[in-house]
């Protein structure tokens, strides 16, 4: 049973001080290159900002005299426009998004891990958490200014309420809320809402599943019918433009195309190879609700796989990446419980503990080195895109 009194306070405070700590140092870091001047790692928020700042007055667009959509979110200008004024808001809004996201992984951890000693608990699920932060590319996600915080937070949230379902047989309100605001958050999260559906209808939860998808797909579709009414496309022209599934229309082509596009990348090799692990573990496994986790994480990898993009400031994949976490977490928490002793001075614990680390750190090697380019991204915003404001604004006029 999953219970409210799961201990997550010491490894949530532990975790949570720690982020806020690397965040204010990248802060510092960024106001001291910039000249005091606080700018995001990348030009897209200014983009949301912009569009934002049009809906509010009755417009959809960057520009007053036409339409357009230049967003690759559906929710995220709508929700930041009533304050889209004050620059500082979509990092304020991550951060309490971030704070929500390692919340979530401390009560996924602590479900995770059946282990009577509370202290090695304790010490392993903060270990885990603060791997995590950097698995999930949350401070690097901050500075960006877009909703990949909240993209995470929304899938951290699923993942919990798909565990609540195996553990309690019980679909919690917002485990359903979750699961359709996901995809109007990031257009990728279909992948995660559509293996969430699945997981509810192998459990026997059909009409709550057919009630959800026909959401998902009235809110998506009615976005779309929105764009075309504009005299737009029916997706945002950045979907168009960065996704090789759309753009071909969704052809066979392009599915392998995008497949071999995923072995570019490295965090593409790692999740092919983790494909292949959790099939593995699916058709060994005998507990028949860890191979229905086991099944739909994989169908959300190969959605992604189908049509997912990778890098661009190591934000494309990291829901996925996430979810994938999350999920094996959860299916191998029990085996780890069961390997080590319930002391945490005994040198199975200390082992699993290392052993951990070191696979983490090479993981999640390109989020854990992407720390140091965050400074340095801002800056060339600033020195770049920012003159050129200048320039414009006050030179040019």
């Amino acid at each position: 049973m999953i219970k409210g009194s799961d201990s997550v306070k010491i490894p949530f405070m532990i975790g949570s001080g720690y982020l806020l700590l690397l965040v204010i140092i990248e802060l510092l870091s960024i106001l001291h290159l910039n000249n005091g001047l606080f700018v995001y790692t990348l030009d897209d928020p200014y983009i949301h900002l912009s569009l934002a700042q049009h809906i509010m007055r009755g417009h959809y667009g960057i520009n007053t005299i036409e339409y357009s959509a230049p967003s690759s979110t559906i929710l995220w200008p709508f929700i930041i426009a009533p304050f889209s004024a004050f620059i500082y808001f979509p990092f304020l809004l991550n951060v309490a998004a971030s704070l929500a996201t390692i919340f979530l992984f401390t009560k996924i951890l602590n479900a995770s891990f059946d282990i009577k000693d509370k202290r090695t608990k304790n010490i392993l699920v903060t270990v885990l958490l603060i791997l995590l932060i950097f698995a999930s590319n949350q401070v690097g996600l901050i500075f960006t200014g877009m909703e990949h915080s909240l993209q995470v937070l929304v899938v951290s949230i699923i993942v919990y309420g798909l565990i609540i379902v195996y553990r309690n047989n019980k679909v919690k309100p917002w485990l359903l809320i979750a699961i359709v605001a996901a995809p109007l958050i990031r257009y990728e999260n279909l992948a995660v809402s559509v293996a969430a559906c699945v997981y509810l209808l192998l459990n026997g939860y059909r009409k709550k599943t057919i009630i959800i998808f026909l959401l998902i797909v009235t809110l998506v579709g009615g976005f779309s019918i929105f764009l075309i009414s504009m005299g737009l496309n029916p997706l945002p022209t950045s979907v168009f433009i960065k996704s090789y599934f759309v753009e071909s229309g969704g052809s066979l082509r392009s599915l392998l195309s995008n497949f071999a596009f995923t072995l570019r990348y490295r965090q593409g090799i790692i999740l092919v190879i983790g494909l292949i692990l959790t099939l593995i573990f699916m058709l060994k496994v005998q507990n028949p609700g860890k191979k229905k986790l086991a099944f739909i994480c994989c169908l959300a990898l190969v959605m992604h796989f189908m049509a997912g993009r990778y890098d661009w400031f190591n934000r494309y994949e990291i829901y996925i990446w996430t979810f994938f976490l999350l999920i094996i977490i959860f299916l191998v928490g029990s085996n780890i419980s069961g390997f080590i002793e319930y002391k945490y001075t005994d040198l199975r614990f200390i082992g699993v503990l290392l052993f951990v680390i070191i696979a983490s750190v090479c993981l999640s090697w390109i989020y854990i080195t992407g720390l140091f380019d965050i400074p340095l991204a801002s800056n060339n915003i600033y020195e770049q895109q920012y003159q050129m404001h200048r320039f414009v604004r006050e030179y040019y006029r």
